[in-house]
């Protein structure tokens, strides 16, 4: 079986808590660290959260989120196992080519093999903001 920590760059955000948490993933022998992002979160959500019963999206208002290509960047440079994923990228927010060369750069040069990106976003209306902020409609 394998098993991996999920949303390690919201629990582990300073340069000593993710050396000790990369210490102890491998000493133990998890398989993979997981990152998530959120460029932003709304203050108000009007959609409900389809994963929790009372519809509340819990803890992200006050979470520290690091951005998810440089966490995991930083993360390949302190372990040699561990396999670097994001559980979530929200790629209308970004553009796309540098999103590419991110993660291009990652596998080839910083983490052969270790890494990948997988994940959708639930929150109607989120993906537009991007094109919204940039005038280009929505």
């Amino acid at each position: 079986m394998k098993i991996g920590l999920m949303f390690a760059s919201s629990a582990y955000t300073t340069a000593e808590e993710c050396a000790a948490v990369a210490e102890v993933a491998e000493e133990v022998g998890l398989e993979s660290l997981w990152a998530v992002e959120h460029v932003f979160v709304p203050q108000v959500i009007r959609t409900p959260y389809p994963y929790t019963a009372d519809g509340e999206l819990a803890g992200v208002a006050d979470a520290v989120l690091c951005d998810p290509v440089v966490w995991l960047s930083f993360m390949a440079g302190i372990t040699r196992t561990l396999r670097l994923a994001t559980g979530i990228m929200i790629l209308p927010q970004r553009n796309p080519a540098i999103v590419a060369k991110e993660w291009a750069t990652l596998d080839r040069g910083v983490a052969p093999d270790r890494s990948t990106m997988k994940g959708a976003w639930w929150l109607p209306g989120k993906n537009t903001c991007r094109a919204a902020t940039l005038g280009h409609g929505t």
